[in-house]
Protein backbone atom coordinates (compact mmCIF):
# COMPACT_ATOMS: atom_id res chain seq x y z
CA UNK A 1 0.00 0.00 0.00
CA UNK A 2 0.93 3.76 -0.81
CA UNK A 3 -0.02 7.04 0.96
CA UNK A 4 -0.46 9.62 -1.02
CA UNK A 5 -1.64 13.37 -0.14
CA UNK A 6 -4.55 14.51 -2.08
CA UNK A 7 -4.64 17.85 -0.31
CA UNK A 8 -7.66 17.08 1.83
CA UNK A 9 -7.10 13.58 3.70
CA UNK A 10 -4.61 10.97 3.11
CA UNK A 11 -6.03 7.71 1.00
CA UNK A 12 -4.91 4.03 1.04
CA UNK A 13 -4.35 3.13 -2.90
CA UNK A 14 -3.56 -0.50 -2.89
CA UNK A 15 -1.78 -1.83 -5.89
CA UNK A 16 -0.76 1.63 -7.38
CA UNK A 17 2.86 2.31 -8.21
CA UNK A 18 4.44 5.79 -8.45
CA UNK A 19 7.36 7.17 -9.43
CA UNK A 20 7.91 10.00 -7.43
CA UNK A 21 6.25 11.32 -4.36
CA UNK A 22 3.87 14.91 -4.68
CA UNK A 23 4.86 18.21 -3.97
CA UNK A 24 4.69 18.55 -0.26
CA UNK A 25 5.85 21.81 -0.27
CA UNK A 26 2.81 23.39 0.51
CA UNK A 27 1.61 21.27 2.82
CA UNK A 28 0.85 22.30 6.78
CA UNK A 29 1.15 20.50 9.81
CA UNK A 30 0.95 21.52 12.74
CA UNK A 31 4.41 21.83 13.82
CA UNK A 32 5.15 23.68 10.54
CA UNK A 33 1.68 26.06 10.88
CA UNK A 34 2.79 30.10 10.89
CA UNK A 35 3.86 31.21 14.35
CA UNK A 36 1.91 34.41 15.48
CA UNK A 37 4.59 35.36 17.72
CA UNK A 38 5.18 38.65 17.15
CA UNK A 39 2.11 40.26 15.82
CA UNK A 40 1.11 43.39 17.19
CA UNK A 41 4.39 44.50 18.39
CA UNK A 42 6.43 47.93 17.56
CA UNK A 43 8.82 48.02 15.56
CA UNK A 44 11.77 50.42 16.20
CA UNK A 45 14.09 51.50 13.19
CA UNK A 46 16.74 53.44 14.95
CA UNK A 47 20.61 54.25 13.80
CA UNK A 48 23.38 52.80 15.54
CA UNK A 49 23.62 54.66 19.05
CA UNK A 50 19.90 55.22 19.66
CA UNK A 51 17.12 53.44 21.31
CA UNK A 52 13.93 53.54 21.52
CA UNK A 53 11.47 52.42 24.70
CA UNK A 54 8.08 52.90 25.02
CA UNK A 55 6.00 50.14 23.48
CA UNK A 56 2.53 51.55 25.57
CA UNK A 57 2.91 54.40 23.96
CA UNK A 58 1.91 53.20 20.40
CA UNK A 59 -1.07 51.16 18.79
CA UNK A 60 0.13 48.01 17.64
CA UNK A 61 2.22 47.31 14.73
CA UNK A 62 3.25 51.01 14.89
CA UNK A 63 6.75 51.12 13.32
CA UNK A 64 9.35 54.06 15.11
CA UNK A 65 11.49 55.09 12.95
CA UNK A 66 14.81 57.63 14.04
CA UNK A 67 16.66 59.02 11.05
CA UNK A 68 20.01 60.76 11.37
CA UNK A 69 19.78 63.87 9.08
CA UNK A 70 23.06 65.37 8.01
CA UNK A 71 21.75 67.35 5.27
CA UNK A 72 18.42 68.67 3.15
CA UNK A 73 15.74 71.13 4.10
CA UNK A 74 15.22 69.65 7.94
CA UNK A 75 18.77 69.88 8.60
CA UNK A 76 19.49 73.69 7.41
CA UNK A 77 15.96 74.83 9.13
CA UNK A 78 17.62 72.84 12.13
CA UNK A 79 20.77 75.08 12.19
CA UNK A 80 19.31 78.20 11.20
CA UNK A 81 17.43 78.49 13.98
CA UNK A 82 20.16 77.47 16.63
CA UNK A 83 22.56 79.31 15.24
CA UNK A 84 23.21 82.36 17.49
CA UNK A 85 23.22 79.66 20.27
CA UNK A 86 24.91 76.49 19.20
CA UNK A 87 29.08 76.31 18.62
CA UNK A 88 29.48 76.07 14.80
CA UNK A 89 29.56 72.14 13.84
CA UNK A 90 28.50 70.93 17.36
CA UNK A 91 25.29 69.90 16.00
CA UNK A 92 23.47 66.26 15.30
CA UNK A 93 20.03 66.27 13.92
CA UNK A 94 17.16 63.60 14.25
CA UNK A 95 13.61 63.13 12.63
CA UNK A 96 11.05 60.81 14.53
CA UNK A 97 8.06 59.29 13.22
CA UNK A 98 5.89 56.69 13.62
CA UNK A 99 3.36 54.81 11.60
CA UNK A 100 0.29 52.31 12.33
CA UNK A 101 -1.41 50.79 9.25
CA UNK A 102 -0.30 53.57 6.88
CA UNK A 103 -1.08 56.63 8.88
CA UNK A 104 1.39 59.07 10.69
CA UNK A 105 1.02 58.64 14.74
CA UNK A 106 1.88 60.64 17.59
CA UNK A 107 2.95 58.54 21.24
CA UNK A 108 0.03 58.17 23.70
CA UNK A 109 2.85 58.97 26.78
CA UNK A 110 6.15 59.64 27.36
CA UNK A 111 9.29 57.64 25.31
CA UNK A 112 12.59 57.22 26.73
CA UNK A 113 15.16 57.98 23.89
CA UNK A 114 19.12 56.64 25.09
CA UNK A 115 21.14 58.31 22.49
CA UNK A 116 25.36 57.31 22.42
CA UNK A 117 27.01 61.04 22.39
CA UNK A 118 27.46 61.79 18.96
CA UNK A 119 31.19 61.70 18.10
CA UNK A 120 31.03 65.73 17.02
CA UNK A 121 30.00 66.55 20.85
CA UNK A 122 31.19 66.95 23.72
CA UNK A 123 29.10 66.50 27.41
CA UNK A 124 29.87 70.06 28.34
CA UNK A 125 27.16 72.34 27.36
CA UNK A 126 24.95 69.84 25.71
CA UNK A 127 21.37 70.89 25.21
CA UNK A 128 18.74 69.29 23.37
CA UNK A 129 16.06 71.08 21.81
CA UNK A 130 12.69 70.31 19.55
CA UNK A 131 12.88 72.53 16.61
CA UNK A 132 9.21 73.04 14.65
CA UNK A 133 8.41 73.41 10.92
CA UNK A 134 8.19 77.69 11.67
CA UNK A 135 11.46 77.34 12.99
CA UNK A 136 10.62 77.74 16.80
CA UNK A 137 12.72 75.71 18.86
CA UNK A 138 11.65 74.46 22.73
CA UNK A 139 14.40 73.44 24.93
CA UNK A 140 14.15 69.54 26.15
CA UNK A 141 15.55 68.02 29.51
CA UNK A 142 18.05 65.76 29.14
CA UNK A 143 19.72 63.45 31.31
CA UNK A 144 23.81 63.50 30.48
CA UNK A 145 26.11 60.42 31.93
CA UNK A 146 29.45 62.08 31.02
CA UNK A 147 31.22 59.18 32.05
CA UNK A 148 29.71 56.33 30.29
CA UNK A 149 28.85 58.95 27.11
CA UNK A 150 25.03 58.35 27.36
CA UNK A 151 22.38 61.24 26.55
CA UNK A 152 18.62 60.07 27.28
CA UNK A 153 15.52 62.00 27.33
CA UNK A 154 11.67 61.50 27.64
CA UNK A 155 9.70 62.63 24.54
CA UNK A 156 6.10 62.92 24.32
CA UNK A 157 5.40 64.68 20.59
CA UNK A 158 7.72 63.11 17.51
CA UNK A 159 9.61 65.27 15.49
CA UNK A 160 12.75 67.02 14.41
CA UNK A 161 15.20 67.11 17.79
CA UNK A 162 18.34 68.45 17.86
CA UNK A 163 21.32 67.55 20.21
CA UNK A 164 23.80 70.54 20.32
CA UNK A 165 26.91 72.04 22.16
CA UNK A 166 25.84 75.93 23.25
CA UNK A 167 28.09 78.58 23.46
CA UNK A 168 29.30 79.82 26.44
CA UNK A 169 26.53 82.18 28.05
CA UNK A 170 24.11 81.38 25.64
CA UNK A 171 20.42 82.23 26.52
CA UNK A 172 18.51 78.49 25.55
CA UNK A 173 15.01 79.91 26.18
CA UNK A 174 13.55 82.55 24.53
CA UNK A 175 11.21 85.47 25.77
CA UNK A 176 7.98 84.09 25.02
CA UNK A 177 5.04 86.28 24.04
CA UNK A 178 3.67 86.95 27.65
CA UNK A 179 7.00 87.80 28.91
CA UNK A 180 7.43 90.23 25.99
CA UNK A 181 4.36 91.87 27.29
CA UNK A 182 5.22 92.01 31.01
CA UNK A 183 7.87 94.42 30.35
CA UNK A 184 6.01 97.63 29.12
CA UNK A 185 2.85 96.76 31.99
CA UNK A 186 6.43 96.75 34.39
CA UNK A 187 7.04 100.03 33.04
CA UNK A 188 3.65 101.77 33.30
CA UNK A 189 3.18 100.54 36.64
CA UNK A 190 6.40 102.16 37.71
CA UNK A 191 5.78 105.73 35.67
CA UNK A 192 2.02 105.81 37.50
CA UNK A 193 4.18 104.81 41.24
CA UNK A 194 6.37 107.60 40.50
CA UNK A 195 3.08 110.33 39.30
CA UNK A 196 1.35 109.35 42.45
CA UNK A 197 4.54 109.59 44.89
CA UNK A 198 5.74 112.97 43.38
CA UNK A 199 1.53 114.15 44.03
CA UNK A 200 1.74 113.25 47.47
CA UNK A 201 4.81 115.14 48.09
CA UNK A 202 3.16 118.17 46.21
CA UNK A 203 -0.03 118.04 48.46
CA UNK A 204 1.80 117.69 51.33
CA UNK A 205 3.43 120.83 51.15
CA UNK A 206 0.30 122.80 50.11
Amino acid sequence: MIYIYDGELTKIIESTEIETMPDTSDMITPDDSPSTDGDGEVVYETPDGVTVEGDNAFPENTVVKVESVQKGEIFERAQKSLSKIAVKDKIAVFEFTATADNAVVQPDGKVKVTFDLPANLSAENLKMFYVAEDGKTEEIKITVDASNKKVVAELEHFSTYVLCNVKAGAITTPDTDDNANVFPVVVLMLASLSAFVAYSKRKQRI
